[in-house]
C-alpha cells in the first residue's frame, strides 16, 4: 500500500499542475511527461510567444478581424453602399491570405514533413492538400469581383458567395489552430524536452 507521505506529495504535484492550467495570466504553454505509475510529472515550460507556431495563429487572427469587419457591410441594403470598402477589405484580406500561404510552405509544411510522427506527416499533408485544392476557388471569387462595380451589379450573388467562402476560411482557420499548428508546437516542445523523456498530450 502507498505510504500517505507519497500520495500527499502526489496530490500536491497535480494540484499545483491543475493550478497553473487555471491560471489565466499564464501564457505558456505545459509540456509534459508521464512516468510508468501513471504520475504527471511537469518537464518543461515554453513561452507560446518563441514558438514557430505564434507568427501563423497572429496571422490567423489578423485575418479574422478583417472577415468580421467585412461581414458588417453583408446587408443586401447597406452593400451597394459600402461595395467600395467591401472590395477594400478583400484585397487586404487575399493580400495577407498570399502572405500566410507563403509563410507555411516555407516554414510549416517543411518542417512537419520531417517530423519523426507518421501520423504528424500524413495530417500535414491533408492539410496541404485541401488547401491546394481550394486555391483555385479563392482565385476565381477574387478575379469574379474584382471591382465595385461587380459587387454593385449582383450583390446578391456576392453575398451568397462571400459567405460560403470566408466560412470556409474561417472553419480552416479553426481546424489548423486546434489540429495542424499543435503539430508544429510538439516539435518544438520535443527539441526542448532533456532527454528521454516522453511528451505526452495534457
Amino acid at each position: 500500500m502507498p505510504r500517505v507521505g507519497a500520495r500527499r506529495g502526489q496530490t500536491a504535484r497535480l494540484a499545483g499542475v491543475d493550478a497553473y492550467r487555471a491560471s489565466p495570466h499564464n501564457s505558456s504553454l505545459l509540456s509534459a511527461a508521464r512516468c510508468s505509475t501513471g504520475v504527471l510529472l511537469v518537464s518543461f515550460f515554453l513561452d507560446m510567444s518563441t514558438l514557430r507556431s505564434a507568427p501563423f495563429r497572429q496571422q490567423h487572427q489578423s485575418m479574422r478581424k478583417c472577415i468580421e469587419a467585412m461581414r458588417k457591410h453583408f446587408n443586401p441594403l447597406l452593400l451597394p453602399a459600402k461595395a467600395k470598402e467591401v472590395r477594400l477589405q478583400l484585397t487586404q484580406l487575399f493580400g495577407e491570405l498570399a502572405q500566410y500561404l507563403q509563410a507555411t510552405g516555407k516554414d510549416l509544411y517543411p518542417a512537419l514533413a520531417e517530423a519523426p510522427d507518421p501520423a504528424a506527416r500524413a495530417e500535414a499533408a491533408r492539410f496541404s492538400a485541401e488547401f491546394k485544392q481550394m486555391l483555385p476557388r479563392l482565385a476565381e471569387f477574387n478575379r469574379r469581383w474584382s471591382s465595385p462595380e461587380a459587387i454593385r451589379a449582383q450583390a446578391s450573388l456576392f453575398l451568397k458567395e462571400a459567405n460560403e467562402l470566408l466560412t470556409w476560411l474561417e472553419r480552416r482557420f479553426a481546424a489548423e489552430s486546434s489540429g495542424l499548428l499543435p503539430l508544429l508546437d510538439r516539435l518544438d516542445a520535443a527539441s526542448a524536452a532533456p532527454a528521454k523523456v516522453q511528451l505526452a498530450r495534457i
